[in-house]
């Protein structure tokens, strides 16, 4: 499965045109000005484990975890071509799909990369919500591959909130940024799957909004 480039309009074209070409300058431009502190940075791991953040902090978490080697689970719909290609350009790689498109191959994907020592950041919530609900994909590629789960959660003072469906942020110039890493959740395969959601559920709900 892959995108179908013919079911893009004009209007569709030009807006991932300037998601390529433009939005990568501005996020990198006004993430500049943030003050960003990291909580427990000495979490972050770079190899098999996968980083689950809610949807609505896409653009603070781009520009945060640039450039590390980071791969992203990005739906097949029009939202996920814009962001497909603005995050590329900010050092990203992708994985194609998403609980409501391309399951079966994204989790085999995402497996794979896990098996060969590769971190993957996933928004549990995602792509259509319900909003800062863990959905179970994230557990399953763990599951699989006994693969570190490390939650991250950002607070922002400064932002605007577009009315989009996960209320995404955008953290205006010289905005306060706060971006807690919790300690990497290792968890067996006879685990229960709900178990299993509810600590990073928990874990995420705890530090939104510090």
């Amino acid at each position: 499965m892959g995108v179908n480039k013919n079911k893009y309009s004009k209007t569709d074209k030009f807006l991932f045109f300037l998601a390529k070409h433009f939005l990568p300058s501005f996020v990198r431009i006004l993430g500049k000005t943030w003050r960003i502190k990291f909580y427990d940075p000495d979490n972050f791991k770079y190899k098999r484990a996968i980083y689950a953040f809610w949807h609505r902090y896409l653009i603070p978490f781009g520009y945060a975890f640039r450039n590390r080697g980071v791969k992203a689970l990005v739906s097949f719909s029009k939202e996920g071509e814009i962001v497909t290609r603005a995050i590329k350009k900010l050092g990203y790689d992708v994985i194609r799909g998403s609980s409501t498109e391309g399951a079966s191959t994204a989790l085999l994907k995402i497996v794979h990369e896990l098996q060969n020592d590769g971190i993957v950041a996933i928004t549990p919530d995602g792509p259509i919500g319900p909003a800062e609900k863990v959905k179970p994909g994230t557990v399953a590629a763990a599951r699989v591959t006994d693969a570190e789960i490390i939650s991250v959660s950002i607070t922002v003072k400064r932002t605007i909130a577009l009315k989009t469906w996960d209320r995404l942020l955008i953290p205006l110039p010289f905005a306060k940024l706060k971006i807690f890493i919790s300690k990497p959740m290792k968890f067996s395969k006879d685990m229960d799957i709900e178990c299993i959601e509810k600590q990073i559920q928990d874990w995420l709900s705890k530090h939104s909004g510090k």
